[in-house]
């Protein structure tokens, strides 16, 4: 093999690598903003309302969920078991 040969693969995996880096900071970057930017900001929005506003909402009906929205997931009864001797 040549040196320039030898050379130019050298880099290519220095790039690749560099790549990889750069996505999980992409990753980490949009996972933080989410968390540390978005959640309060929308967390400031419901507490900014009074209860008086939430009142004022009427709620969305139960028999349109299914035709208005996607429900991704399967659906489950009982999310936590509770045996009967737990219950006493």
């Amino acid at each position: 093999m040549s040196e320039s040969l030898k050379e130019l693969l050298s880099e290519s995996s220095i790039l690749a690598q560099a790549k990889s880096l750069g996505l999980i900071i992409a990753y980490v970057a949009f996972a933080g903003a989410n968390l540390f930017l978005q959640v309060p900001i929308s967390v400031l929005g419901v507490l900014s309302n009074n209860e008086q506003q939430f009142d004022a909402i009427a709620p969305y009906p139960t028999e349109k969920i299914l035709q208005d929205f996607t429900l991704a997931g399967f659906q489950v009864d009982k999310i936590i078991v509770i045996e009967q001797s737990l219950q006493k």
